[in-house]
């Protein structure tokens, strides 16, 4: 019994981790050169109503400064990928230093009215989307896919209706950031380069990280070796310190034959990718096991774990691990011990 259970996790794991692994090679577009602007080419006029149905003018934002257009596959493209999601909503977050280099920002699809206002609710946008119902706008400048959403691309288009930068977004990874945007500008227009910069925190990779995992546990001598076969769950807390370290705290349930509670401290060594929207991890733990129970005493942990994570909502990511822990206790009649554990679950950020 005590095999298979661990056989059961390690499968599924490694069935989690493959899925994650396909995830990082989505391809979403195909940019016909012949079709698309670029950067030198002049901008195409247009006029296109927002979520309130007011008429919003590309002559009419350029009179007053530069203006950035996002593309993105809408609702009616079956779906708003996550990547996209997560651009227009960092585009809004950083709004006030586009504003203050006087830029100003618009997102387009193909959507109705309605969903755009859905979609701008739940991300919270402070910039308009909006509606190109026949999709003639997105295909002067993006092009349409097969299924009659555009393609996903961002121009920054002068005062002068030149455009100064146009990124299309072939594969998942492809989204330009408000930073790259920044940088463009500023080095457009070095005067702006003194103005605020990005506040950062609103991408994944930047938020604090709530992680809740389930799984298997196997012992191996001692108390570890009389505990086999225990269902683990473990709440860990951690907060980015730079780009690849995170410092928290974890505490993990393992009840089996001698149930137990460690608590400790949890400090993350972390590989991102695809824009951040996935990393692959290495946590080491030390803290203290206490025994739920009259046989164990209180001890203390070391171990680390080996994990990957992938993104699969603004706010939610599907994350595997395995683990490897080693428990000594003072005042038991067990000896310490060995124990490998493989776990599955979710993170918030």
């Amino acid at each position: 019994m005590r095999n298979q259970t661990m056989l059961f996790w390690g499968a599924a794991l490694a069935a989690a981790m493959v899925f994650q692994a396909g995830c990082a090679s989505t391809k979403w577009g195909t940019v016909d050169p012949n079709i698309s602007l670029k950067e030198q080419d002049t901008h195409v006029a247009f006029t296109l109503s927002d979520t309130d149905g007011v008429a919003v003018s590309s002559e009419a934002r350029l009179n007053s400064g530069p203006l950035v257009v996002v593309f993105y596959p809408g609702e009616s493209s079956s779906f708003v990928p996550l990547e996209s999601a997560i651009q227009l909503g960092e585009l809004s977050h950083e709004l006030d230093a586009f504003t203050a280099r006087g830029v100003s920002l618009v997102g387009i699809s193909t959507d109705s009215r309605g969903d755009s206002r859905a979609l701008a609710a739940r991300l919270k946008l402070r910039f308009p989307l909006l509606e190109d119902g026949d999709g003639a706008v997105t295909r002067a400048y993006a092009g349409l896919e097969g299924d009659g959403g555009a393609i996903s691309a961002v121009f920054l288009i002068g005062e002068d209706g030149v455009i100064l930068f146009a990124k299309y977004a072939v594969w998942g990874a492809d989204r330009v950031d408000a930073r790259e945007l920044l940088a463009v500008i500023d080095r457009a227009r070095p005067s702006d380069s003194a103005k605020p910069g990005v506040r950062g925190g609103y991408r994944p990779s930047e938020r604090s990280q709530l992680q809740v995992t389930a799984g298997a546990s196997e012992g191996f001598g001692g108390w570890d070796g009389h505990n086999w076969g225990a269902m683990t769950v473990d709440l860990t807390h951690l907060t980015p310190v730079g780009t690849s370290l995170m410092i928290g705290e974890s505490v993990r349930g393992v009840f089996g034959k001698f149930p137990l509670l460690e608590v400790g401290t949890a400090v993350k060594l972390r590989h991102t990718f695809r824009d951040g929207l996935e990393e692959i991890y290495l946590t080491s733990l030390v803290g203290a096991s206490i025994g739920l129970s009259s046989d164990v005493a209180v001890g203390l942990h070391v171990g680390a774990r080996l994990g990957s994570q992938a993104v699969i909502l603004p706010s939610l990511a599907f994350t595997v691990q395995f683990g490897f822990i080693y428990e000594g206790f003072i005042d038991s009649a067990m000896d310490g011990g060995f124990r490998v554990t493989a776990e599955m679950g979710l993170t918030w950020f």
